[in-house]
């Protein structure tokens, strides 16, 4: 049987599903799959009270209809039985994959194409398979692949990566044979290329900067910027992609203003400072998955403006940035794949604050494909260097299945530490013991509902100290918490004194019962 592209990319779909089927004896853990699926009623009968719930309330804080009808549709088949919903989880990475081979062999072909070089068709295949693979087992797809709350990232990612494909191809055909700009705006590329962002939009915003990307692929490699005019269309052309992504960033801003941590507790230098740091700690993740966990504390104001500590990550994003421009020079792809990796990462980068977390390892399931593209690329461009040399090619296969291979066992771990809430929070306390306040925390909780009051104490100071340390505002629940903790253990004096520290806080960050 010929091998086609095609092929090659189902192969690394169905081998993304064989690798993450772990996932399926996974529970539901209390980390928001409680609140959001298993006790939410909205979920039990799909009706027009349904719809008007998904889009018009702002349950959680979330606004996410279609997210909110996929969670729906998997009740009206399973019930609240967590099997399907992981199955609708794994079918979704897998068809995910699926397009990112494709979308990596797209954007070679286009890249190669404007660099005048000629790729074969197994350099191509090469690149389906490696580019789908690298996506696939990466451990950074654990935790949106096993916690069912994440749906809403797969399935932005669903919309958003055929959303793109079509977009290249418009982009493409009108490189070729241009066209009026209203011709263009009714072509079907361009309108399903459209129709599927907005999509993407209604399961997550993680997409907003999407058209962001665009206009980085329009410079390179689709080199669409020729004239003044063509960049005036170009842009022109972005306007109902801007428009889709500002009305539902004006949606998110105007269900936040409850969540955010505002700047009194987090200063703008603080959130520079953790934005950047982000950023360096994704690239890491990326080469060095080693110490992944479901919730990475943020500093807060802890870390001081003229340490060298706050300097270098920051220094380091300058000169990484300067080293793709001055490399643009000679090879394009580095910038671009820098400038798309930030781009998509930007409305999780902590400028508007949202929680406890500096970062998450399900923030780079979209952001990360770029950098995917980009190391298929040049490990495809050696492939095809080294195509009379057996041995050398041999050794860089060979290191490619070492490489997924290492990859594969480490995310087949993360994705059974998600089996339930207390592997879950034992996990990322073990990975990671003196950043892991929050994840203390988390189990502290588990404990308490399971009636280990002891241990539910125990976590609770500890997550205290770790807390304490980094000047966490929103402390007060761990001390109530800590307080009902002692409360059911008999230990009044103790329980008391929490709750004296409970009320000595600032009331706005009180816990609310």
């Amino acid at each position: 049987m010929k091998i086609t592209v095609w092929s090659a990319a189902l192969a690394t779909a169905i081998i993304a599903c064989i690798v993450c089927l772990p996932v399926l004896n996974n529970q539901f853990v209390a980390w928001d799959d409680v609140q959001l699926i298993s006790r939410n009623s909205h979920l039990s009968a799909i009706n027009s009270d349904f719809f008007r719930w998904a889009f018009l309330d702002q349950y959680w804080l979330l606004w996410m209809p279609f997210t909110w009808l996929s969670f729906a549709i998997d009740y009206q088949i399973w019930g609240m039985n967590p099997f399907g919903f992981h199955l609708t989880g794994l079918l979704l990475h897998g068809f995910n994959t699926f397009f990112v081979a494709l979308l990596t062999v797209q954007v070679v072909k286009i890249s190669s194409r404007s660099n005048n070089v000629r790729l074969e068709s197994n350099v191509l295949i090469f690149c389906a398979l490696v580019g789908g693979l690298l996506f696939a087992l990466h451990p950074l797809k654990a935790e949106p692949v096993a916690w069912a709350t994440e749906r809403k990232g797969l399935l932005n990612a669903a919309f958003a990566i055929p959303a793109l494909m079509a977009y290249l191809s418009f982009a493409c055909r009108q490189s070729e044979h241009p066209t009026s700009l209203a011709q263009r705006l009714a072509s079907r590329s361009y309108l399903t290329a459209l129709f599927l962002f907005l999509l993407s939009l209604l399961c997550k915003p993680m997409s907003v900067t999407l058209p962001v990307v665009m206009i980085i692929l329009d410079r390179f490699p689709l080199g669409r910027f020729a004239e003044r005019q063509a960049r005036r269309d170009l842009f022109l052309e972005k306007i109902p992609f801007l428009a889709g992504s500002g009305i539902v960033s004006l949606i998110t801003i105007y269900l936040k203003p409850v969540s955010d941590i505002s700047f009194s507790e987090i200063t703008l230098w603080s959130r520079l400072y953790v934005a950047c740091r982000s950023l360096i700690e994704y690239l890491r993740l990326m080469i060095l998955p080693n110490d992944l966990m479901a919730l990475y504390d943020h500093p807060g104001n802890s870390v001081p403006l003229l340490s060298w500590q706050y300097v270098w990550p920051i220094l380091l994003v300058v000169v990484i940035t300067a080293g793709c421009i001055y490399r643009a020079r000679t090879d394009k792809s580095w910038l671009t794949a820098w400038l798309c990796y930030v781009a998509l990462l930007l409305p999780v980068l902590g400028f508007t604050q949202n929680g406890g977390q500096a970062m998450a390892d399900r923030f780079m399931y979209l952001p990360g494909i770029g950098l995917t593209i980009l190391a298929t690329a040049g490990s495809a461009s050696l492939y095809q260097h080294l195509k009379k040399k057996t041995m050398g090619k041999a050794a860089l296969i060979a290191g490619m299945i070492a490489m997924l291979a290492g990859y594969t066992c480490v995310a087949q771990r993360l994705i059974t530490s998600w089996h339930d809430t207390e592997t879950l929070w034992t996990r990322a306390i073990t990975a990671r013991p003196h950043q892991a306040g929050r994840a203390y925390y988390q189990r502290g909780l588990y404990w308490l509902d399971r009636g280990d009051y002891s241990r539910a104490a125990a976590d609770a100071s500890r997550s205290l100290e770790i807390l304490s340390g980094i000047g966490y505002t929103r402390i007060a629940k761990v001390y109530s918490l800590r307080a009902e903790a002692y409360e059911r253990m008999g230990m009044r004096d103790e329980s008391t004194r929490d709750m004296e520290m409970v009320n000595s806080l600032p009331s706005a960050w009180a816990p609310q019962h």
